[in-house]
């Protein structure tokens, strides 16, 4: 808490009177980003666009994310903080979820894809960006975290690999390495 306090030049006090310990200042920043993450997604939305242009922005936006704290943020989040502070900052994360059940709702009402449970929908999508980042952290995949990965991934989500555009990746990654 004196290194935060020093680094934005206020008394530890000062931080104390508006978080009571660390793991409250923590749990407002875990916050603070889940907030800023539906609000891009809400941003995506309003833009308008097919449900197929709006998952690859989705997309983009984690991809993005993925390279700063964020993904170490939430990790940290499930390892240093209480359960029940972690429910209670994980309970804001719904409002993304929900966003992003929207855009399949609209996939299903445009035809694009057949009557399906959004929520598994969108577990599916998280899977298909998130397994990508994961294997490229863990160097398994040289593939860009970039458009083409990203219209690859949603193409492969909403019309099956047989119709996806497969991008190229960097170098062949060496499975057993």
């Amino acid at each position: 808490m004196q290194q935060i306090a020093d680094a934005v030049g206020i008394h530890k006090a000062t931080l104390y009177h508006y978080f009571r310990h660390k793991e409250d200042l923590f749990a407002n920043v875990v916050s603070m980003e889940m907030r800023r993450s539906h609000e891009g997604i809400s941003g995506i939305i309003a833009q308008g666009g097919s449900p197929e242009e709006q998952l690859v922005a989705v997309a983009l936006q984690i991809f993005s994310r993925s390279q700063s704290d964020t993904s170490r943020l939430m990790t940290e989040l499930h390892e240093h903080i209480s359960p029940e502070q972690r429910d209670s900052v994980l309970q804001e994360r719904a409002a993304s979820m929900a966003s992003m059940q929207q855009i399949f709702r609209y996939a299903i009402d445009d035809g694009v894809i057949p009557e399906i449970d959004t929520i598994y929908a969108v577990s599916v999508f998280l899977g298909l960006i998130w397994g990508q980042i994961w294997m490229r952290k863990i160097a398994w995949s040289t593939m860009a975290l970039d458009p083409a990965l990203a219209t690859s991934l949603v193409q492969i989500m909403l019309h099956g690999m047989r119709h996806a555009t497969m991008p190229t990746p960097i170098a062949e990654a060496d499975p057993t390495t």
